[in-house]
């Protein structure tokens, strides 16, 4: 369910950001942080300046509605509690011009499955 809701966030929001081009959007997988996958969502839309950045996980409607993007500007905020919330860590890599990489880990989970317990 997690990753539904982060994937579902962050398509769209690459999606409401390239209105207006061909746009492209992959989603994948690459190396590790420590022992951790780190995945992203990636596009080929209009970019940003780094130092934004840190504003981007923040619930900002005020911001949001005043760029004309329309949305609440809470999608964002949305993905980086989820992650927040299960352990892991979500950051973006961007240039204006350039596109934008929103990459996120998830702790792994713990505890039993129900294949551990039908083993045992």
């Amino acid at each position: 369910m997690i990753v539904h809701i982060l994937l579902s966030n962050l398509v769209a929001n690459a999606a409401q950001h390239g209105r207006g081009r061909v746009l492209h959007i992959e989603i994948g997988s690459r190396g590790t942080e420590g022992e951790v996958p780190t995945y992203f969502v990636r596009d080929n839309g209009p970019g940003l300046d780094a130092a934004l950045a840190a504003q981007l996980f923040k619930p900002l409607p005020d911001r949001q509605r005043a760029s004309g993007n329309g949305g609440l500007g809470l999608g964002l905020a949305i993905a980086a509690r989820a992650v927040d919330r299960h352990g892991g860590r979500i950051w973006i890599e961007s240039e204006p011009g350039g596109g934008t990489t929103f990459l996120f880990t998830l702790r792994p989970e713990t505890g039993s499955t129900d294949a551990d317990e039908a083993r045992d």
